[in-house]
């Protein structure tokens, strides 16, 4: 229903959307108006839910649509936002040094912060935080969670309350023996991969493009470009002409997950590849954007 009520409301002209979001507060004034309500009802209510169909029961979904219509009513002043108590002001703390100091995307930060409120929650509740009270026990506890949460699922939770305590550590706590408690789950999936590839697997990758193959000189490229470089897939996707200075030899990779700029110097090997590229394989077109690493076949528009 509340997901419903969103999607309509998107189309409706602002008078209609503040009545209709009137009546949604009132309902959700009676059923579920803080944080606290929104929990037993996912928690409570969703877990033996028998409303009848369609009635979407997924937690994720749920939680996400009563957390984005808290928003809407909040910004149409309908509903008051709470006053922050001792752990969301820690929260804010918190993220200022995620995006400052690590520069974190926004929805990184969200989802750590949503772990760490967990985790300050079960072990203050409303009351103030005494970092000095929580046992490596409880540490170890929270992160393993139930039975059945999945290594991968660990990995991240024990991610989020590393970071948490990295934080405390810079503000001058002793959390080392919190730190300690952190578990460090085996991935067995990648146990037998080895770390990078040997000098002689790079040189058998390079010499594969010794044979002819469709987008031979852009797939060369592109390679030169992750092995000499140490891009990212997603930082070559944007590499552009302008970010290639010849003159000087080097390559501006633009801000991307960690929100920063590198400049890396420009191998003669990388540069010599992405020359015989732009001369001799690059459709002629004005776009600057330089190599894409996909199959695109001849005299379309990219790298």
């Amino acid at each position: 229903m509340v997901a419903i009520a969103l999607s309509v409301a998107v189309d409706m002209p602002l008078q209609l959307f503040t009545s209709a979001i009137g009546c949604a507060a009132r309902a959700l004034d009676q059923a579920t108006s803080t944080r606290l309500r929104i929990g037993r009802f996912l928690t409570d209510h969703l877990t033996t839910c028998s409303c009848g169909h369609p009635v979407p029961r997924g937690l994720i979904v749920n939680r996400a649509a009563l957390n984005n219509l808290l928003r809407v009513l909040r910004a149409h002043n309908i509903v008051a936002a709470p006053a922050l108590d001792a752990i969301e002001m820690e929260l804010v703390r918190f993220d200022a040094k995620l995006s400052d100091v690590w520069g974190l995307t926004q929805g990184t930060r969200d989802h750590r912060r949503r772990i760490v409120r967990r985790l300050l929650r079960e072990q203050f509740g409303t009351g103030p935080i005494e970092l000095g009270a929580i046992t490596p026990n409880a540490v170890r506890t929270f992160v393993l969670g139930d039975a059945d949460w999945s290594t991968s699922t660990i990995r991240v939770m024990a991610g989020a309350v590393r970071c948490y305590l990295r934080y405390r550590a810079l503000v001058g706590d002793d959390v080392a023996h919190l730190r300690k408690a952190v578990p460090r789950p085996a991935f067995w999936r990648d146990a037998e991969l080895p770390e990078t590839l040997s000098a002689a697997d790079v040189e058998r990758l390079f010499s594969a493009f010794d044979r002819p193959c469709p987008s031979r000189r852009r797939g060369y490229a592109i390679v030169r470009c992750l092995v000499d470089l140490g891009l990212r897939s997603s930082e070559v996707i944007r590499l552009t002409l302008d970010d290639i200075d010849w003159t000087e030899g080097i390559v501006k990779v633009s801000a991307g997950k960690a929100r920063r700029s590198d400049i890396l110097p420009l191998s003669p090997a990388t540069g010599e590849a992405l020359v015989d590229y732009i001369l001799h394989e690059r459709p002629a077109t004005a776009r600057r954007r330089g190599v894409r690493p996909s199959c695109r076949p001849a005299g379309r528009a990219g790298w």
